[in-house]
């Protein structure tokens, strides 16, 4: 299989540990770029649209890609799977079940007065965070969001006591690897898997997902539960510390061929 991989002259440690593992296998890949302003990819030219194809990089450029009829099986991204609202009600463990809607100019007009969880509509707009009743952090966020538009949705829900949170990458089905990424409210990427956040987490994948190839962030409460905290796309995903090669051999195994 060749990879399409996003690349620029200072590429993050996510590329670089995927690049490795490409090389590490003897691969074919290819460094693709964009042109600002323009729906042009670059970095194609010798590559081969009709051979199996797996892409890695933004959001925006896995948009593009899935949406092509060639350079399968590409991306696994429509834009619906990673709209919060399409998980409520299909999973009996999604962390913010009883999340609800308000708009961006909403927000700014009355602020929080406790706690809470707030995730855009649109995917990365804003990744899932927890923000406070303060001016400090008032002040900080709108100015960070001043580009949002005021009609843009996001959904809130009260903040609630996490003590680990874990990021899975899941092909056809499959738990592959996984990785901590945050332990009381401190990005930590070093920190081993339970036992029970593993169990969960293979048990889980069996229910509903937006599909069956994707990543799947999960989290154990403080009081002991795991929950569903959100999906995201796979080709789009940073790996924190995840078996990258373990990912690359299952995505080869299944379409490489």
């Amino acid at each position: 299989m060749q990879w399409l991989i996003q690349c620029t002259d200072l590429p993050d440690t996510q590329t670089i540990r995927l690049l490795e593992e490409v090389k590490k296998r003897n691969l074919p890949f290819a460094p693709l770029g964009s042109i600002p302003f323009t729906d042009i990819i670059t970095g194609l030219d010798g590559t081969n649209p009709y051979l199996p194809s797996m892409f890695y990089g933004s959001v925006q450029m896995s948009m593009k890609i899935s949406a092509w009829d060639n350079y399968k099986p590409g991306a696994f991204y429509d834009k619906d799977w990673f709209d919060p609202r399409l998980w409520q009600g299909k999973r009996s463990d999604l962390l913010n079940e009883e999340a609800k809607e308000i708009t961006v100019a909403e927000l700014r007009c009355q602020w929080v007065d406790e706690p809470m969880w707030i995730k855009s509509v649109k995917e990365k707009e804003v990744t899932g965070m927890v923000i406070e009743p303060v001016k400090e952090d008032k002040d900080t966020w709108l100015i960070e969001h001043s580009e949002l538009d005021g009609n843009d949705i996001l959904i809130i829900a009260p903040a609630l006591n996490i003590e680990t949170e874990c990021r899975f990458f899941v092909i056809q089905g499959e738990v592959v690897a996984g990785s901590t990424y945050r332990w009381l409210g401190c990005r930590t990427i070093r920190r081993p898997i339970d036992q029970g956040m593993w169990d969960y987490v293979r048990q889980a994948v069996k229910e509903w997902m937006p599909n069956d190839t994707i990543v799947i962030d999960t989290c154990q409460l403080k009081n002991g539960n795991y929950n569903v905290v959100e999906f995201n796309c796979i080709n789009a995903s940073g790996f924190y510390n995840s078996d990258v090669g373990a990912i690359v051999d299952e995505l080869e195994n299944i379409w490489g061929r």
